[in-house]
């Protein structure tokens, strides 16, 4: 995965998140990671800032535990700012 596209239909504020941790995600797998989806409210009108989560879906060529824990402290971080 060599870009992020399509991130200036989210809200500013949903952005601001979702991008930076996208990027990391994509430094971290290469071209194992294919494809990031971003759906439910962050991506529409009922979205609330510090009460909504936003949900992420991601798409790898092929998953293994290594690749699991590589992402492991991103998400840990991702998680303790929902907070």
């Amino acid at each position: 995965m060599a870009n992020l596209i399509n991130l200036d239909s989210l809200p500013k504020v949903v952005r601001r998140v979702v991008e930076p941790y996208c990027n990391k995600m994509v430094m971290l797998h290469g071209d194992n990671l294919r494809s990031i989806v971003v759906y439910g409210s962050a991506v529409g009108q009922d979205f609330v800032l510090k009460r909504s989560n936003i949900n992420l879906l991601m798409v790898f060529r092929g998953v293994d535990p290594p690749d699991l824990e590589k992402s492991l402290k991103l998400i840990q971080q991702g998680r303790k700012n929902e907070s």
